[in-house]
């Protein structure tokens, strides 16, 4: 069977590609799960000092599972508000090992955050470097 060039590019290139050598199979079903904040206030006049340890050992936990292929990515809106949000991609074998991880997330075991999952697909991932660029 001849290898596809585009998908050894991407196998190659960034973190769509530790993602595939990572995951037990490339067509492992994925996920993605928003959070919103329980208090807004959180957002707008800052965190409790448990409310920043909470969200810290958050980073932690999403930092560690990009680590090991399982998020994707994740991030947040740049807002203050009630339309603030905050997303992570990941791959599981099945919705409950999906449903796990998101519940385990510490900002949601503490209820700092609200979770809701839903199935997802990546469609398109960029293997341009400059966005990493740009962040720079």
């Amino acid at each position: 069977m001849r290898a596809n060039p585009l998908l050894e590019r991407i196998r190659n290139a960034g973190p769509l590609g530790s993602y595939l050598k990572a995951s037990r199979s490339p067509a492992m079903p994925q996920f993605l799960y928003r959070i919103r904040p329980t208090r807004l206030g959180m957002l707008t006049d800052g965190p409790t000092e448990r409310e920043a340890q909470i969200v810290g050992d958050h980073f932690a936990y999403l930092s560690e599972l990009a680590e090991q292929g399982t998020v994707l990515m994740a991030g947040r809106t740049l807002t203050s508000d009630e339309h603030a949000f905050g997303i992570a991609i990941l791959v599981a074998a099945t919705i409950a090992e999906a449903e796990a991880i998101m519940n385990n997330d510490p900002a949601v075991k503490h209820a700092v955050m609200q979770a809701e999952l839903f199935p997802y697909r990546v469609a398109l991932w960029s293997t341009s470097s400059q966005a990493d660029e740009q962040r720079s």
